[in-house]
Parts: C-alpha cells; sequence; structure tokens
C-alpha cells in the first residue's frame, strides 16, 4: 500500500516536475524522472512489465497500443469523481466474506455477505449463460439464501485487479447487476512506496483507475463505495477536501491487508483518522484487513473523530482446520462468527491499542 515521505533534498530531475503531464495530480516526486529503470540485462519489453513509468510504449505492429500518457489519460482525478450514495445505506458490523469456502450444506443468513474479488472475477469472465441464472449461481456457490444482500468487495492481489481492468467494464457492470449485487467499493490498485523502481508515475495512474472505475461503476447505477488511500500527505489532504464537499457519500472504504503488521498499521491508521478529522463530518468506513484482536480498538479511534465502520472479514470462515468432520467444522465456524459480531460491534481499551 501506500507509503509516506518526509522531507528530502531535490533531486536533479525533481525541479522539472513541473513540465510533466502528471504534475497537477502528482504535484512532484523525488523519483524523478520516473523513467524505465531496468537496463542492461535487467531490461524488460514495456509489454512484460506492469509499472507505469514514463518511457513506458507498447507496439501492435505500427500501433502504439499502451504508453504513460495513455493510462494517464483513461484515469480520472480525484476532483472529477462524483458520487452518490442511497438515502439510509448502512451495513452490519461484521460481514462475512469467502462463504464460498464453507463446508458443505452451510449456509449463511446475515443482512449482507461480501463477494470476494477472487470469486467474482472468473464469473465476470466467463462465457454468460442464460439470463436470470447468473444470481442463483453466484448466491449457490456463496452458500446464501435470496435474502442476502451483495456486496463486491474488489480488493486483491496485482494480477486479479489487472484482469478485472482489462474487461469491458460496461459488461462487468451489466453481469453485477444480474448476479444480484448491489454495491461495490473502489478497486484497490496499488500504491506502492515510491523509489527508483516504483516511480510516482505508476502510482499516479494506479489512483486515477480506481477513480475511473469508481465513476463509471456509479453511471452504471451500482452504488459504489470508494476506497480511501494516498500516496502522501497532500493527497491525504485532496481526500478530506472531497469527502467534506460530498456528504452524500455517507460511506468510505479502507484496505488494511498489505499493512497488518502494528509497525505499518499505525500511520496508515493515523492518515485515516487524519482525512476524517480534517473533512469535519461523521462518515462510516468498511474496514478490510483488521484481525480480531484490532476490531475493538480500530472502532474507538474511530468513535473518537465522529465516524464509526462495519468489518469485511473471512477469518471465521477460513481460520477452523480442515481436518474435523463437516459438523465439526461447521459448528466452529458458527462459534467464531458470533464471536467476531461480538468483537465488531464493541469498542476496545485506547490505553491497549499499542499492544495487539
Amino acid at each position: 500500500m501506500s507509503k509516506e515521505f518526509g522531507w528530502h533534498k531535490p533531486s536533479l530531475w525533481e525541479v522539472n516536475c513541473h513540465r510533466c503531464l502528471a504534475f497537477h495530480q502528482c504535484g512532484g516526486s523525488h523519483t524523478a524522472p520516473c523513467g524505465c529503470f531496468r537496463q542492461g540485462v535487467e531490461h524488460k519489453t514495456c509489454a512484460d512489465c506492469h509499472i507505469s513509468c514514463l518511457d513506458r510504449e507498447v507496439w501492435r505492429g505500427n500501433e502504439r497500443v499502451d504508453s504513460f500518457r495513455h493510462r494517464l489519460r483513461e484515469g480520472l482525478a480525484l476532483k472529477a469523481l462524483h458520487l452518490t450514495q442511497p438515502t439510509g445505506l448502512g451495513f452490519p458490523s461484521l460481514i462475512l466474506s469467502r462463504t464460498e469456502l464453507l463446508p458443505q450444506a452451510m449456509t449463511i443468513a446475515d443482512p449482507w455477505v461480501a463477494v470476494h474479488l477472487r470469486c467474482l472475477l472468473p464469473m465476470l469472465r466467463q462465457q454468460q449463460r442464460r439470463r436470470g441464472g447468473e444470481e442463483e449461481e453466484l448466491r449457490r456457490r456463496l452458500n446464501v439464501g435470496p435474502g442476502v444482500r451483495l456486496i463486491g468487495v474488489l480488493n486483491g492481489d496485482d494480477d486479479l485487479l489487472e484482469k478485472l481492468w482489462e474487461l469491458d467494464r460496461g459488461s462487468a457492470f451489466a453481469r453485477m447487476f444480474a448476479m444480484g449485487i448491489e454495491v461495490i467499493t473502489g478497486p484497490t490498485f496499488s500504491v506502492y512506496g515510491e523509489k527508483a523502481d516504483l516511480p510516482a508515475s505508476h502510482n499516479i495512474t494506479m489512483l486515477g483507475r480506481h477513480h475511473r472505475y469508481c465513476a463509471e461503476a456509479a453511471e452504471s447505477g451500482l452504488t459504489v463505495v470508494p476506497n480511501l488511500y494516498w500516496r502522501n500527505t497532500t493527497d491525504q489532504m485532496a481526500w478530506a477536501e472531497w469527502v467534506a464537499a460530498h456528504p452524500e457519500v455517507v460511506w468510505l472504504a479502507r484496505d488494511f491487508s498489505r499493512t497488518k503488521q502494528q509497525a505499518c498499521f499505525q500511520p496508515e491508521l493515523a492518515g485515516l483518522l487524519s482525512i476524517l478529522e480534517r473533512a469535519g463530518r461523521c462518515v462510516n468506513i468498511l474496514l478490510t484487513g483488521i484481525g480480531e484482536k484490532k476490531m475493538g480498538l480500530t472502532r474507538q479511534r474511530l468513535e473518537a473523530v465522529g465516524s464509526s465502520c462495519a468489518f469485511v472479514t473471512s477469518r471465521p470462515i477460513v481460520a477452523p482446520p480442515e481436518g474435523p468432520s463437516d459438523e465439526e467444522r461447521t459448528a466452529t465456524i458458527r462459534k467464531r462468527i458470533c464471536e467476531f459480531k461480538e468483537r465488531a460491534s464493541s469498542a476496545g481499551s485506547l490505553a491497549a491499542f499499542g499492544s495487539f
């Protein structure tokens, strides 16, 4: 995920950042000139490299089919992102994901269940089947009944997110509707700590993809919960301004899956809290990647700045051992779900916040 940089001495090239196509979004970076860093034996053709450097060019015959300019234009600036959410949109304190991994014959009857990208993507990529059958198939896979509402949580590894981006998005959104998915979170195209081999230019294009995907999904009629992530404090301030300017958006998302260790988690949570404090209004946060030990204390930190949260997790389902019989495993999972719901809805002691 993101990494914040402190004061640094400008590089030789950074003084020319204002000439870059992305300067109005980037503001300049010590990774300038953000060119290709793979030289000599390390060199890769651009088609085999996922990094959006300024030198990127992919050709098909005489046609240039991909470049940094192309990726920048296909994205969207945060200021141009406009979303609304239905009045009264709400989620329970705990939303289960990966229910497709439940033991045979076990079903979930919670108000909401999350559809993980790893489960959703193969269905979006497969040839469309008979009309009206997709929702039935997805619910069967998820082990949920017709009364359970579905939210697509579009967090995942880079390879899954690249495949998601490559789909015809209009068709993908229509398929989601056909599957009974009402809400999606913004896809978390990776933002890395910026250094020589991970230039700022790449992060700018990935954030632009998130904003574009959210905008197009909303235009299709899906309810969108944008994911809050950033490069630096400037981005945090931009998000705070955006949140303040969009009071009709009452749910935001944040993925902590790649910042679970305490040394990484604390700064990222502090960044989230800073955005919410600056925004100056009550916001609900849909959190992923938060372990059971952090739930209560994270909720308390958010409530301290006037916000609330819901947790999306697969831990009660994937943690129990595979060895026991389905009956024993089912009983263990149901017990753990009850424990997680209790943890998710209660606040912990701030005095113990540093002792996870």
